[in-house]
């Protein structure tokens, strides 16, 4: 089994996360307790499994490691970040994502690669599963709580939710594109946005 086929079985992740931005969606329109209560849920049992996922997190490093041996071909995909955000939206829209959504998450992503001043090796993406792990464990805790703890549940259920953001972008590009340059970068940049989210204080 190659570093693509192993996430393959991480499809769960992006099923999760569909589900997770509609969810979402209607909490910023509506601003109800219940629907961040739901995401929350949703989120706490996903980082759960995420961070136990070992095929998912040996096919990230993998990829980490693929992308810095081939960082010249990588580079060359920056040269046209047009190019890229099509690429991008196309390979989310046929993995069932809005196409709304898919533009604003291709812009992000974009914003992610271009604000990371290198890109994660296989070390610094090992040291992701274990912040991972403390995450969930953080949104779990805060799934059901009361009113005065709602904005810290927000908080973590935003930052939760950015790590799902990343992990649909690795398994999605790895699935559907694997081995190419535009692949190798949008899985750099999905690990770029699990980082941020697990470090935001």
């Amino acid at each position: 089994m190659n570093n693509y086929e192993r996430l393959a079985a991480s499809t769960y992740v992006v099923d999760s996360f569909r589900e997770v931005s509609e969810v979402w969606r209607h909490y910023e329109d509506h601003g109800d307790d219940d629907s961040l209560a739901r995401v929350a849920h949703l989120i706490c049992g996903t980082l759960k499994d995420l961070s136990g996922d070992s095929e998912f997190w040996a096919a990230a490093i993998d990829a980490a490691k693929e992308a810095g041996e081939r960082s010249e071909a990588v580079s060359e995909v920056l040269a046209d970040l047009s190019e890229f955000r099509h690429f991008e939206e196309y390979v989310l829209i046929e993995a069932g994502i809005p196409r709304e959504d898919a533009a604003r998450f291709a812009s992000e992503l974009i914003c992610a690669i271009r604000m990371s001043e290198t890109r994660l090796d296989g070390d610094a993406v090992v040291n992701l599963q274990g912040r991972v792990r403390d995450l969930g464990k953080a949104v779990c805790e805060v799934a059901s709580a009361g009113q005065a703890k709602r904005e810290k549940r927000r908080r973590l259920v935003w930052r939760g939710f950015k790590v799902l953001k990343g992990a649909a972008t690795v398994v999605v590009d790895g699935v559907a594109t694997p081995g190419l340059p535009m692949t190798l970068l949008s899985i750099s940049g999905g690990l770029v946005e699990i980082a941020d989210a697990v470090f935001e204080e």
